[in-house]
C-alpha cells in the first residue's frame, strides 16, 4: 500500500476502498513475496439452523492465500473509523464478529487455518492535524486490544497529514486479523 500511495501520490489512495480492493492488494503483496492467491471464487456454505439439518449453499470466499505449506482461507469486512471519535473499537469488533459469521460457514480442507480480517480506513477531521500520531496511536492501541488478534498498519508519510477535497486527513490503512477456532 505504501509504493502505491507513493506512486499514486495524491491522486488516489488504496485504502478508501471497500474490501475487494483491499483484497486485490493483499494477493498482490502475496504473489510478490512468493505466496499464492486466489480472490473471490466460489464454494460452498454451510447454514446450520435450528432442529434442521444444515444445509449447504452456493457461496464465495473472498481470498485463499498460500504461504509455504500453510494455508488460510480469509472472510474481509471494511470499515472506515473516526480515529478521533468514541466508536473505533466497537466498529472494528463489530466487523471482525460479521467477518466471523460468514468465515464459520465456509468448510476448511485439511489443514487449512480461517482467517478474519477487518480492513479499517481511520479518517480524521482536518482541523485535528496536529493530533494525529496521538489519536493514530490510541486507535492502534484500541486495536491491539483485541484478544488473539494480530494487526498490521501502514501510514506513508507522503500522504499522512494530506487533507483531501472532502475536509478529512486518511492517513493509512490498519488490517485486523483473526483465526476462527474451530
Amino acid at each position: 500500500m505504501e509504493v502505491l500511495a507513493r506512486e499514486w501520490k495524491k491522486e488516489d489512495i488504496p485504502w478508501w476502498y471497500n474490501e475487494r480492493a483491499w483484497i486485490g492488494v493483499l494477493a498482490g503483496a502475496s504473489w510478490k513475496a512468493g505466496g499464492r492467491a486466489f480472490e473471490e471464487f466460489s464454494d460452498t456454505k454451510i447454514i446450520h439452523r435450528k432442529k434442521r439439518k444444515p444445509q449447504k449453499k452456493p457461496g464465495r470466499v473472498d481470498l485463499w492465500l498460500g504461504v509455504g505449506t500453510r494455508e488460510y482461507l480469509i472472510e474481509a469486512k471494511h470499515v472506515a473509523v473516526n480515529a478521533g471519535g468514541n466508536k473505533g473499537l466497537t466498529r472494528i469488533k463489530d466487523s471482525l464478529r460479521a467477518a466471523r459469521w460468514d468465515l464459520s460457514r465456509l468448510r476448511a480442507y485439511s489443514g487449512q487455518k480461517r482467517l478474519s480480517m477487518v480492513c479499517i480506513t481511520p479518517y480524521i477531521v482536518a482541523k485535528k492535524r496536529g493530533q494525529i500520531n496521538t489519536l493514530l496511536s490510541k486507535l492502534l492501541n484500541q486495536a491491539s486490544s483485541i484478544e488473539t488478534a494480530t494487526i498490521a498498519w501502514v501510514f506513508p508519510k507522503n500522504i499522512r497529514t494530506y487533507e483531501w477535497e472532502d475536509g478529512y486527513i486518511y492517513p493509512g490503512g490498519i488490517i485486523v486479523l483473526k483465526q476462527l477456532r474451530s
